[in-house]
Parts: C-alpha cells; sequence; structure tokens
C-alpha cells in the first residue's frame, strides 16, 4: 500500500500540539513574524501554507491585528484541530501547497513553516506562491536542511548562496528573491532550522503558465 503524508499527519492531528518539536515550530513562528515586522508594512492579507493546528496563525492574528488570514493544509485531521483555536479573521482551507485556491495576486504575506519538507513538488509549490503573492510581497519561509547544518550563519542580504542549491535555483525561477537567510540553533529536539525572507520580484501581474494548468 502506498504511504500517504496526509494520513499520517490525520493520525497524529489529535496530539500534534503536545508533539517534542512545539517548542522549535513556536520559535519559528516568532522569527517569521518578527522579521516581517521589521521589513515591511503590516500586510493586509496572510496566507500560511501547511498549517497544521494554526498555531501560527493565532500568533499573526495578534501580531497583525487588522490583517486577514488564510490557512491551507492537505489534512482534514490537522484543519478539524486547527478550527478550535481560529481567529475571528481566519478561514481554513484544505489544500495543498501545489494546488492553492486563490486568485493571483491576492497576499502580501505566505508564510510555510516545516512544511516544504512535505510537498510533492517543492517546484509547482513554489511557483503558486509566487502566483498568489502581489508584487513586492514577502514569502517565508522556515525548515530544516540536514546538508547545509552550519552553526552560526550570520545575517545576509541576498544570501540564496547559503541555500540547498536546488531550493535556490528553484527561488530564482519564480522570481522570489531571498533577502535574509540565517540560521537559529538550540531549538529543543531540532538542531537547527533555517529562516528564508524572499520578495516577489514578480513587478507584472501573473501571466499564465504551463504550471498553472497543473492545478488542475
Amino acid at each position: 500500500m502506498r504511504f500517504s503524508p496526509v494520513s499520517m499527519f490525520d493520525r497524529w492531528a489529535p496530539g500534534y500540539d503536545h508533539s517534542a518539536l512545539q517548542s522549535a515550530y513556536s520559535r519559528a513562528h516568532r522569527a517569521i513574524l518578527g522579521s516581517v515586522t521589521h521589513l515591511s508594512a503590516p500586510p493586509r492579507r496572510i496566507l500560511d501554507v501547511g498549517c497544521g493546528t494554526g498555531r501560527l496563525l493565532a500568533a499573526a492574528s495578534h501580531t497583525f491585528s487588522e490583517a486577514e488570514l488564510l490557512g491551507v493544509d492537505p489534512s482534514a485531521g490537522m484543519l478539524s484541530v486547527a478550527e478550535a483555536r481560529r481567529p475571528a479573521r481566519c478561514r481554513l482551507v484544505q489544500a495543498s501547497a501545489e494546488h492553492l485556491p486563490f486568485p493571483d495576486d491576492t497576499f502580501d504575506l505566505v508564510t510555510a513553516t516545516y512544511s516544504f519538507r512535505h510537498w510533492s513538488d517543492p517546484h509547482v509549490g513554489l511557483h503558486q506562491i509566487a502566483r498568489v503573492l502581489v508584487p513586492r510581497g514577502l514569502f517565508g519561509l522556515v525548515d530544516v536542511f540536514p546538508e547545509q547544518r552550519r552553526r552560526g550563519w550570520p545575517y545576509h542580504l541576498g544570501a540564496d548562496r547559503l541555500l540547498p542549491s536546488v531550493l535556490a535555483q528553484t527561488l530564482r525561477s519564480a522570481h522570489l528573491r531571498p533577502t535574509g537567510v540565517t540560521t537559529i540553533s538550540g531549538c529543543g529536539a531540532v538542531t537547527d532550522m533555517t529562516v528564508v525572507i524572499a520578495v516577489n520580484d514578480n513587478a507584472q501581474p501573473h501571466q499564465p503558465t504551463g504550471l498553472d494548468r497543473r492545478r488542475g
């Protein structure tokens, strides 16, 4: 029988908020929201890709009290837990990174914390994120890249050279330009996590491509 990451997360959902990884997840959420607060005007619409049980969305509702929030996750089980803490200005949708059911140029900020590794097609997922971001909108990514574990990375501008080469190339192809890449160490069960802030350099409204036809 074929392994299904979605069914795995459905099984994990009831106890997921008690996982030993939650301290690392919370630190990732603070890193993303804090970075965006310093780098840009407050976003009006925020999308969290792979929102899980909704913890980042709950934190974002306090950080950006006027923003409209949307969360997507392919796991119905995770979304059912997220519903219990869903802020009033938040909507939850069952969807994957590769099939974002939103119009072009919709969001000022898109986040993805610890979901990137579970996407079935990261190339399509990143292009979908670029599609739904407004021009000059921000993308915040946090994940663990074992081949890049180096302690003490400084904060760099234009630091895509510090990312795994495939990720850096895909970000460039989607016109998502990293403006900051750093690592955070000492995250409990997670040794190091990489935090990426990228700006959408698509200056013109989105033009349909073959990737859009793959949304289905």
